[in-house]
């Protein structure tokens, strides 16, 4: 069942299926980011151009993006999104892919940007939303980078970077576990145990509060509980 909602600014679905809230958007152009093969062989980097084709929008796929992706395959998708000139970005796959395609996004909408180091302090940030709005599609849990603010690129000193502005909060989120499922055992358990984490860390910042926690202590009780089930059966929604 889907669950709109709002977080942060971003609306977010979430529910088995939910992927077909694709077929209520209004785009004329879409670039798909995805990582390597894995949403081919699933299958659903075809169902996600079906269902924008049935929209009547345009869709074209940038792929290869690499863990820890590297700035260089920034500026690739960037120039392919410059020639392509799509009005949505969307990045189907993990952390590394979303991450990436974030910024594909900053330098597809500022050409004038040649380096990483343009984007971070002191320079000022650059707007965002003039030529494309954003969009994810998990294929993995944990990175939570679908509903946050931040990559990080390794630059062009192969230097990892960390970048964060509200500029690259995504719009829209499709959380649907159907994505998932494709996932292998071991990949299951590294991204659940990655979600366990970050419940973990709001428990103990400094900045946690009687919300934040209340939210965190459930967050870690039901990965606890259901993640075991979901390395044994991926299948089993």
């Amino acid at each position: 069942m889907m669950r709109p909602m709002k977080l942060a600014g971003s609306e977010l679905m979430f529910g088995a299926g939910c992927l077909e809230y694709i077929k209520t958007m209004k785009y004329k152009k879409v670039s798909i980011v995805i990582g390597g093969s894995s949403m081919i062989r699933s299958g659903m980097l075809d169902k996600v151009r079906e269902y924008f084709a049935e929209t009547g929008a345009e869709t074209m796929v940038i792929s290869g993006v690499e863990p820890d992706p590297h700035f260089s395959t920034v500026l690739r998708g960037a120039d392919e999104m410059k020639e392509f000139q799509p009005d949505l970005i969307v990045a189907l796959g993990g952390g590394s892919v979303m991450d990436a395609a974030k910024t594909m996004w900053i330098y597809y909408e500022h050409p004038e940007l040649t380096r990483f180091s343009d984007v971070l302090p002191p320079n000022a940030f650059p707007k965002l939303r003039e030529k494309a709005r954003f969009c994810c599609i998990p294929s993995t849990s944990g990175t939570a980078s679908e509903v946050s603010r931040s990559v990080v690129i390794t630059d062009e000193n192969g230097m990892k970077q960390g970048l964060g502005n509200m500029e690259m909060m995504p719009d829209i989120a499709i959380c649907d576990p159907e994505v998932t499922i494709s996932m292998p055992a071991r990949i299951t358990a590294e991204t659940g145990l990655d979600a366990l984490t970050h419940a973990l860390e709001a428990l103990v910042s400094r900045r946690a509060n009687y919300v934040s926690n209340i939210l965190a202590v459930h967050a870690a009780q039901d990965i606890m509980q259901v993640l075991p089930k979901a390395c044994e059966n991926g299948q089993d929604l």
